[in-house]
């Protein structure tokens, strides 16, 4: 049987814990309120090659991870603000 595949982010992406019912959620609203006009990526990062972006399951389990598309990294609530703010206007 292969090993799966994992993908490398290809824009700006929010990336959050898929066993995390709470995290989830926040990405699942961040996704659907907050980024209307799909300016960032929301993925698990169980998809993510997180190597290839600086990342480790250790920092991913601990908190939100916001990847620009310049590779800057921002952790936590940091993350969050981050999408947020994400070449978008407030609301």
């Amino acid at each position: 049987m292969d090993a799966p595949a994992f993908d490398v982010p290809d824009r700006p992406t929010l990336v959050y814990d898929a066993d995390c019912g709470f995290c989830t959620r926040s990405a699942l609203f961040a996704k659907r309120w907050v980024d209307r006009r799909d300016r960032f990526a929301v993925r698990p990062w169980q998809e993510l090659d997180l190597a290839a972006v600086g990342l480790s399951a250790e920092d991913c389990d601990e908190a939100a991870q916001f990847v620009t598309a310049h590779g800057s990294i921002r952790s936590g609530h940091r993350a969050l603000a981050g999408a947020a703010h994400h070449r978008a206007p407030a609301w």
